[in-house]
């Protein structure tokens, strides 16, 4: 016969909570260091009691629960569930890979998802993602996170698409000393792993080292959280959004680097302005921090892209490229750094809450 399972009514989730609601009320912060928002507090008993109804589910595979789930509820589901329960984003990564699956989730007849085929769902998913993340190359590694969107729809189904981010644990980065971690000497190319600006045979360049430095400032190492509405993006220097000088000559332009040869009205000297002084690199390193946690989170998501309340949670990357003359896109040569993030909504774990587990 059939059963209805009635912990709580998941269709009853507002899409409040997944879409429009990630901007806070100021009045809804902790008052105590352990103490969680109401926010926080529904966030963790909607995924603990989603976790429990697919364990009944797992348990009494002859029922059938009779509880379905909107579509953007389905994958907002899995997307939480899957990083709360196993990607850990608060170790110290020295670099990413990222890797992409393709999930279809059956739709009822009405758009929606039952609780039973989006249980399937969920443990197809953990067993590929934990595939991906076991053929990592890397000898000590971590889940950082897992992003999955709506990439297409039918009647009958949902195409997911999912986006793995496996990190390679490292130890605690030493703090930088003074206005920045580079020192004399430390000049470095652009880009083109071409070295330093005095030494070509040296394997390196800025965005590599500038990378390297920069990774390890987001993670909280004494934080307990996961990430909703995970949210990958890469932005590019020379992006008129991340302008910083409105008279460019070439120099600190914009907060990432960015140089360009061929416009009359800026002068290019390719020693000049491709070699990355230690100066410099100190000033892009201090810009990295200044975008990651306030131009970005602050301006950027909310003002270009409506995403409200957002924090980081990973460096992805941070690479070199050179756009050569293509009428009519572009006249010029161009030299820049292109970053990749990750940015979600924190959420803090309720004190004696299991924490995640390794796949």
């Amino acid at each position: 016969m059939k059963k209805v399972i009635t912990i709580i009514s998941i269709a009853a989730i507002a899409i409040v909570m997944v879409f429009s609601c990630a901007k806070e009320n100021t009045t809804d912060k902790p008052t105590a260091k352990h103490e969680l928002t109401a926010y926080e507090v529904h966030i963790n008993k909607t995924l603990k009691d989603f976790k429990q109804k697919m364990e009944f589910i797992r348990a009494n595979p002859l029922l059938k629960s009779g509880e379905s789930v909107p579509a953007d509820s389905a994958v907002w589901l899995l997307e939480a569930t899957i990083n709360f329960s196993h990607a850990f984003p608060n170790e110290f990564y020295s670099e990413f890979e990222t890797d992409s699956l393709t999930l279809t989730v059956n739709q009822n007849e009405d758009g929606t998802v039952s609780l039973d085929e989006l249980t399937a769902r969920y443990d197809e998913m953990k067993e590929e993602v934990a595939e991906v993340y076991h053929n990592s190359a890397y000898e000590e590694k971590g889940l950082s996170a897992v992003d999955l969107e709506i990439s297409g729809e039918t009647a009958n189904e949902i195409i997911v698409s999912i986006l793995t981010n496996v990190g390679s644990k490292t130890t605690p980065p030493d703090p930088p000393v003074g206005s920045g971690p580079f020192l004399e000497e430390d000049d470095w190319w652009y880009g083109e792993e071409y070295g330093y600006c005095y030494d070509h045979t040296v394997f390196g360049d800025a965005s590599i080292m500038l990378y390297d430095e920069a990774v390890n400032l987001v993670p909280d190492p004494n934080g307990n959280y996961g990430f909703i509405n995970l949210f990958m993006f890469s932005i590019e220097g020379g992006d008129p959004y991340f302008q910083r000088d409105q008279t460019p000559d070439n120099y600190l332009d914009y907060w990432l680097y960015y140089s360009v040869e061929g416009d009359p009205q800026i002068p290019f000297d390719e020693e000049e302005m491709l070699c990355v002084e230690w100066q410099e690199m100190n000033s892009y390193y201090v810009y990295l921090k200044n975008l990651m946690f306030n131009i970005l989170p602050n301006d950027y998501l909310p003002e270009e892209l409506n995403k409200y309340g957002y924090s980081i949670e990973s460096f992805n990357d941070l690479d070199w490229k050179k756009y050569d003359p293509q009428p009519p896109y572009t006249t010029f040569t161009k030299y820049l750094h292109k970053a990749t993030f990750t940015y979600g909504i924190k959420i803090n774990i309720g004190e004696g809450e299991e924490g995640p587990q390794e796949l």
